[in-house]
């Protein structure tokens, strides 16, 4: 390899080269010294303060193990006192009776010492019975369950063969280094060593495959214990592909000189990206404290509690809900007191507003330098979460009883789902051809969402709404003085305060933003006539109908005009990046081809066109002619890389066949049915995909019947019927939403097509099981 490109990189970038240019980094048997690892720093960081080779230390390679030194840049960010603890086993825990005794005893001993909280509390008292809360259940934790430690040797393969191997390698590396053996010799023991890895790590994974169970001994069909359930969660994780290792070097946007390369300078541009600032001009005025602790019950906070998966990452006190299930054992009236006071005051304490911000990228972006590629995900404290959810479960009941959000809000609601939404529009899209008339529809995507939430906005718009006066001091109470702790690669950062959003992860924030963004669509629809406003979270839909391609542009460009002005007044941003267009005919032609390219809906400034492809919006992908076709493919490509996956799975050493079947049911079956119930009207084609889906899956499960002629298994035992399929969800589907989003008066052909279709999926049904 030519020396001069590296030259040139030192060159270029000021770099200093720390190498000692007396020791060798690669022994060799020729003469000469080789010096191919070189040890570069930056002018900021400064020369090494040490820099030393360690011939002794086995690398797993030919080169020599390099030590160094420099001076931090910066003071290391405080650490908890348990730090590398993750959290603790509290299923074994449970499984050890006298343990669990002790661990009651424990807490009852120190519950004595605390009074609980009356009527006549203060917001202090609730803030200190929080806190002491979280401290006396961990410390009954850290004397009576094992902790959790994950540290970068944690390595489960790591056996008694392969230390010995290792040990082996070493003594023959440091003999050839030495001349005192043939090279022959050290490649020898270093191939023994690496087979040694390579066979732990198989049988480690054939080992938890496996698990306690014999192969063949849970049957299909049969529900699985919750160890096994885990496990074949777990080893499906292990099947898909790795992070793409640390974050890069960040910009704010596109051609943006200012590089964030440190620490500090990636989570201050990642802080200013997700937490901005929120303007100071209204402040928050809150209305008298109403009733709303006295929905408060045993049986909503234990809803509360226990609706909430065990598996969800814990806040900063990695107490997760397993641990408050534990609590709730022991002391359940302690944790309803809690949440009681909390609503009779309107108050959120303060120890759970400090969230575990992790940093996570969007999928599918071209970019990965850009800070806007990536989300902060909040892990909240659990028992703050509790309350969260029966303050999110009490507000959305209010407006579905006062009818407060707009019929076009999808998502955060029961029963409005996201092919709910594409339902919406495919019948509005129906009826205007019935009229023969063209649709159009705007997609519109509101930047940040959550992060840009302004509280006093918020606030006041619950208080309009009429609802509860505790319930809205507690929003008020959530949303001020939160702080979090950003945790990039691994690594947690400085506690910082932030002033506005809400914290995505917070069983509270999707109703709460529905709330905030419900005045826009109103807005809209008055603006321009005939517009329909349709939403699911912060994607917006706009469609309009109309009798010329130029029509409908001149409706959507009034309607997205009327959004912009809407949210210039209110504090929401669209992106307009992310807004497309797309016009649904079921007319064909040159002439119409042209009109529709040469279309163009300005949004101000912001030219949008017409997409000649597939549109996807909200997961499904919408042709000109809604026949959905580009949507099944889609699914089907998409399931078979899974079901793929998972046939990883299902060698002679892998999972059972019932665990496997479980995991196909729900994840391929999830995957290839997704918006089924919007497509399925009985295709051969179709049916024809979905089937020989079903036979690789039939084939997979039972191992056998490999390399013979696809046909349609007869056996029942492996793929039973199951209210997942294409035709049950598409019957459930069409009543559900003729119910919900139709009209008594509709026109009646919508309701015969709805019928045509399930006689259809039955058909469907018939055939492939």
């Amino acid at each position: 390899m030519p020396s001069s490109p590296l030259e040139q990189l030192i060159e270029d970038h000021d770099l200093l080269v720390n190498n000692d240019p007396d020791i060798p980094t690669r022994p060799k048997t020729s003469p000469g010294l080789s010096i191919i690892d070189l040890s570069l720093t930056t002018l900021e960081l400064g020369p090494l303060e040490a820099w030393e080779t360690y011939p002794g230390r086995p690398t797993g390679s030919d080169h020599e193990v390099i030590g160094m030194r420099w001076a931090p840049l910066a003071p290391k960010p405080p650490r908890t006192p348990r730090e590398g603890v993750t959290g603790w086993r509290i299923k074994e825990l449970q499984e050890d009776e006298e343990a669990m005794k002790a661990a009651a005893e424990t807490w009852r001993a120190l519950s004595q010492a605390q009074a609980p909280l009356g009527d006549t509390c203060t917001r202090e008292d609730i803030a200190q019975e929080a806190e002491w809360i979280s401290e006396a259940l961990t410390e009954v934790l850290n004397q009576h369950a094992k902790p959790i430690w994950v540290t970068p040797f944690s390595k489960r393969w790591w056996t008694d063969p392969v230390r010995e191997a290792r040990r082996q390698y070493a003594g023959a590396r440091r003999l050839w280094q030495q001349g005192c053996i043939e090279a022959e010799h050290h490649r020898t023991a270093r191939q023994t060593y690496y087979k040694a890895i390579r066979q732990a790590k198989r049988e480690c994974w054939e080992a938890f495959l496996q698990g306690s169970q014999e192969p063949g001994h849970h049957p299909p069909g049969t529900p699985p214990t919750p160890d096994e359930a885990a496990r074949c969660w777990l080893a499906l994780k292990y099947t898909k592909p790795q992070d793409q290792g640390t974050t890069p070097t960040l910009y704010r946007a596109q051609g943006d000189t200012q590089a964030a390369t440190t620490f500090q300078e990636k989570e201050t541009l990642i802080r200013e990206a997700a937490f901005p600032q929120a303007p100071r001009d209204r402040p928050v005025q809150c209305p008298p404290l109403g009733n709303a602790h006295t929905e408060a019950t045993e049986s909503a906070v234990k809803q509360a509690l226990f609706s909430q998966a065990t598996q969800k990452a814990p806040g900063v006190d990695q107490l997760n809900f397993q641990a408050l299930r534990l609590l709730w054992k022991w002391d359940s009236q302690r944790i309803v007191t809690l949440a009681r006071q909390c609503l009779r005051l309107g108050f959120h304490p303060p120890s759970w507003k400090v969230a575990k911000g992790i940093l996570l990228r969007k999928p599918n972006k071209t970019n990965y330098s850009l800070v806007k590629a990536y989300r902060v995900i909040s892990l909240l404290n659990c028992l703050g979460k509790v309350v969260e959810k029966m303050v999110a479960t009490q507000i959305a009941e209010f407006c579905e009883q006062k009818q407060t959000l707009h019929n076009g809000q999808m998502g955060a609601r029961r029963h409005r789902s996201a092919p709910d939404a594409v339902g919406c529009l495919i019948e509005e899209v129906h009826q205007s051809w019935a009229a023969k008339q063209l649709a159009a529809t705007l997609f519109m995507d509101i930047k940040g969402a959550f992060d840009h939430v302004n509280a006093a906005l918020l606030v006041n718009r619950l208080e309009a709404m009429g609802l509860d006066g505790s319930l809205v001091n507690w929003v008020a109470s959530f949303l001020s003085d939160r702080q979090v702790q950003l945790v990039i690669d691994g690594h947690p950062g400085l506690i910082t305060p932030i002033s506005s959003g809400l914290p995505q992860g917070s069983p509270a924030s999707p109703i709460l933003f529905l709330i905030y963004i419900q005045g826009a669509f109103p807005a809209i629809e008055q603006a321009t006539p005939g517009i329909r406003a349709l939403s699911f979270a912060d994607d917006v839909g706009l469609i309009a109908r109309g009798n010329s391609v130029q029509g409908v542009c001149n409706q959507l460009h009034a309607a997205g005009e009327a959004a912009i002005a809407w949210g210039i007044e209110n504090g929401v941003q669209f992106d307009h990046e992310k807004t497309e267009a797309a016009l649904f005919s079921r007319q064909s032609g040159r002439r119409l081809r042209e009109q529709i390219e040469r279309a163009r809906i300005t949004i101000r400034g912001h030219p949008v066109s017409f997409s000649l492809e597939a549109t996807r919006w909200l997961g499904v992908l919408l042709d000109s002619g809604l026949t959905l076709k580009a949507h099944y493919q889609d699914r089907l490509q998409k399931a078979t890389r899974a079901e793929a996956r998972i046939r990883a799975l299902c060698k002679t050493q892998g999972l059972p066949p019932g665990l496997i079947w479980r995991l196909q049911k729900a994840v391929v079956h999830a995957i290839a049915l997704y918006g089924a119930e919007l497509w399925w009207r009985g295709q051969k084609d179709r049916e024809q995909g979905l089937q020989g889906l079903i036979n690789k899956q039939a084939r997979a499960i039972t191992g056998a019947c490999l390399l013979i002629r696809p046909c349609r298994p007869c056996s029942r035992s492996f793929c039973p019927r199951h209210q997942s399929s294409a035709p049950y969800r598409a019957m459930a589907w069409t009543t559900a939403f003729w119910s919900r989003h139709m009209s008594p008066g509709g026109s009646p052909w919508v309701l015969q097509r709805a019928r045509i279709r399930a006689s259809a999926l039955v058909a469907f049904w018939s055939l492939s099981w």
